[in-house]
């Protein structure tokens, strides 16, 4: 699902095969293929987001500055992460009187570097070629034009219109990077809420969670589809990420990461109780070393929010550790010891006699002395 400024026009489009124009997709971002229409009043690339024969719904960028948001009513209730290309995002569940499930989401849309370049075959870069090597099952993968003829080397053209957003699948992205000298050649704006497969179930704690359990979202072109890993070594979840380290204009691109996740479930696999809680965030690059991010924690209506974000790529991992204070023994204050202490035994006076010769003795037990008798 996501939001798109739009505006229509009307002439004669064509849907076409893929076009190697990387300025077509500069406000639009990737499409399926990317097969984009064709303008045949102009004889150009259209950069439509959606088109009719008849009519385009040309595409422009979102405003940043601006909080977008959808409603979402669900007869069937879903449960597990969604992904966001969102940030500032904020999100409440709550359930319609007829008991469906209502999820609102709103954010701040992203700007989101995006990698699209077509090389000859005879000529692709050394850093695609030595990955494809090492992986020539992977060097087939793709959506074919032109010519099927067996055993060319240059013809059907293919493309790679999609890598998988698994681990596994980061160095083939930042081969590709690489290709390109770390440098995103388009940066759209996107704003899209989708939902993601929930990973391992950190301590049966997504299981038993029978409402959404958290949020993930980032502006990195690349990243891992599902929840954070909990870390059992560092006790943190970790999220991993990739992208050039360059936007189209030749600045640095800063990386966002905004993770919202149900307290319930923080609790559950942290182990925490009910005191508040609070959050140390690390940006690891690839090589091991740290880098520096701005960092924000809350807790709201059931949510933990944390945003980390100024941090730069090209494949850092995000890690949060979350901790809660322990609850000192209470220490017994100094009039308690006191009173703790057993109280003094209670004495008694009694009168003895000899003769005409009386004494008081006083004691706990008090006895007469040997020759005096008790009066």
């Amino acid at each position: 699902m996501g939001i798109f400024a739009v505006s229509k026009v009307t002439g004669r489009f064509q849907i076409t095969g893929p076009t190697t124009e990387v300025a077509a997709f500069k406000v639009l971002g990737m499409v399926s293929n990317q097969r984009v229409p064709f303008d045949q009043n102009t004889g150009t690339t259209a950069r439509c987001a959606q088109s009719s024969a008849t009519e385009c719904l040309l595409a422009w960028p979102l405003p940043l500055d601006i909080d977008f948001g959808l409603s979402l009513k669900m007869h069937a209730k879903i449960n597990g992460w969604l992904h966001g290309r969102t940030n500032n995002t904020v999100a409440e569940i709550t359930t319609a009187a007829d008991g469906d499930q209502v999820i609102q989401v709103s954010g701040r849309a992203s700007i989101v570097p995006s990698v699209y370049a077509w090389f000859p075959k005879t000529d692709i870069p050394k850093q695609v070629a030595d990955y494809y090597a090492s992986k020539p099952e992977e060097s087939a993968y793709g959506t074919g034009f032109g010519d099927r003829l067996a055993g060319s080397l240059v013809s059907p053209s293919l493309l790679k219109d999609y890598l998988d957003y698994r681990e596994s699948q980061f160095p083939e992205a930042i081969a590709w990077y690489s290709a390109l000298k770390d440098k995103a050649p388009m940066a759209p704006t996107q704003w899209s809420i989708r939902s993601t497969n929930s990973g391992s179930d950190q301590k049966g704690c997504f299981r038993n969670n029978a409402s959404l359990s958290g949020i993930v979202a980032t502006n990195s072109n690349f990243f891992v589809s599902g929840p954070p890993v909990y870390n059992e070594v560092e006790n943190s979840l970790d999220y991993k990420v990739a992208s050039p380290h360059f936007l189209p204009n030749g600045e640095v691109f800063k990386g966002t990461y905004n993770l919202l996740m149900k307290s319930s479930v923080a609790r559950c696999i942290y182990g925490f109780t009910a005191a508040p809680v609070s959050a140390t965030v690390s940006i690891v690059a690839a090589d091991g070393t740290a880098q520096v991010a701005t960092t924000v924690l809350g807790e709201k209506n059931g949510w933990l929010y944390l945003t980390a974000s100024g941090f730069t790529f090209s494949s850092p991992t995000v890690r949060v550790k979350l901790t809660q204070a322990v609850e000192a023994a209470a220490t017994p204050s100094a009039s308690a010891s006191a009173s703790a202490k057993p109280a003094a035994a209670k004495k008694t006076s009694i009168t003895c006699v000899k003769g005409k010769t009386s004494k008081k003795v006083t004691a706990v037990n008090p006895k007469c002395p040997t020759g005096y008798k008790k009066k």
